[in-house]
């Protein structure tokens, strides 16, 4: 699809096949020899998906929203065939109710959150919590700001999601009540590098090795981010926001802060020094693990972009130079690759599922602001 970036958002319905569904029926012949036995004949499905929809968010060069568009002015293509538009319209969404209507319904059983987030009308966001991938401190620190986002961005009619890495996908808690929200956030504590086992799952494999942990904690983000996609595009067709909430995943650490046991505390004989610092070896295993991470990622955008959903990772560090505490002991250079893979893990969701990455940055308030508006006219 040739088009840049839109804030207003446009609604496409591109015909990809026709369902047709019919009765089984024998041929003239043996339809002049015998009659047809109706309890015996089976149905036939032939065809595939009607209709494949597509939002689209257009502003110019300068940001301001495009409203004024014509069906002619897009064009869509799947493996460089173009595609038929059937269906073209421009869907105004501002979280407010219409004039007149009656206020918005509030969510108390699951039937009440299908019913709801299904609506054109209704603008959807989910915040997934990585405490995983998140220190106390910062957990701390993003608090605030995703505590105005809520206070000011949020209208009645708005549906929020809340989830962590060990939510079961039917489990996910919709709501309109900002209470309810803001409370979700200010008990939201990260445990980044903290590898004390919570529950009975993490107790499997509390004791192994940390760089084994961290890999499963991966496992486990990746495998709950795709689960979120697939079960928000069961709920609705239109665009969902998920406020990924994390510094990033993390493919490598540093010889300083591997343990045999996670459960252990640090050697002190490998920090405070340049371990593996200029390491061809510890390039070359980082590099390989960056690699691997970043395939397994793409069944994460993959599934979200078949479900339209877009990632808006929101990363709690905000503008720092440094990845790793100075107790940690990992060297300056190691440190820097470490914080720029972690944020690319973020950039890379964000551009892959037509998001924005709000990173490296110190007012996330404005990138926050900007999710409610690719959302909205």
């Amino acid at each position: 699809m040739a088009m840049t970036r839109t804030a207003a958002v446009f609604s496409l319905a591109l015909l990809l096949g026709l369902l047709q569904i019919g009765t089984a029926r024998p041929s003239a012949q043996a339809d002049a020899q015998q009659p047809v036995d109706t309890q015996q004949a089976q149905p036939v499905f032939r065809g595939g998906i009607n209709f494949v929809r597509v939002d689209v968010i257009v502003t110019d060069k300068n940001g301001r929203q495009v409203v004024d568009l014509k069906q002619s002015d897009f064009e869509v293509m799947e493996d460089k065939k173009p595609q038929a538009i059937e269906q073209f319209r421009l869907i105004k969404v501002d979280g407010n109710p219409r004039p007149g209507d009656p206020p918005p319904r509030q969510i108390r059983t699951v039937e009440d959150a299908e019913v709801e987030i299904a609506k054109d009308d209704v603008r959807l966001f989910v915040i997934f919590f990585d405490d995983y991938h998140v220190r106390l401190g910062n957990s701390v620190s993003v608090r605030e700001p995703l505590s105005r986002f809520i206070r000011e961005q949020l209208r009645p009619s708005d549906v929020v999601g809340l989830m962590y890495p060990l939510t079961p996908v039917n489990d996910i808690d919709f709501t309109r009540n900002p209470d309810t929200v803001l409370s979700a956030i200010n008990n939201f504590k990260g445990r980044k590098f903290d590898y004390t086992p919570r529950n009975q799952f993490e107790e499997q494999y509390a004791r192994y090795p940390t760089e084994v942990v961290e890999q499963v904690r991966n496992d486990v983000v990746m495998t709950a981010l795709r689960g979120l996609a697939t079960r928000l595009g069961g709920l609705r067709e239109a665009r969902k926001s998920i406020i990924y909430v994390s510094e990033g995943l993390q493919a490598s650490l540093p010889p300083q802060m591997r343990r045999a046991d996670a459960t252990m505390p640090a050697d002190p004989r490998l920090t405070g020094g340049m371990l593996g610092e200029n390491s061809t070896r510890e390039q070359t295993a980082e590099f390989f693990g960056q690699s691997d991470l970043y395939s397994r990622m793409r069944e994460v955008y993959a599934t979200a972009n078949r479900n339209n959903a877009a990632f808006y990772p929101l990363d709690p560090r905000g503008l720092t130079p440094f990845e790793y505490d100075i107790n940690e002991g990992a060297g300056f250079e190691a440190d820097k690759r470490a914080l720029q893979a972690t944020s690319d893990t973020l950039r890379v969701l964000a551009d892959e599922t037509d998001g924005r990455a709000i990173v490296n940055r110190n007012d996330l308030e404005k990138g926050l602001a900007q999710i409610t508006r690719d959302s909205s006219v």
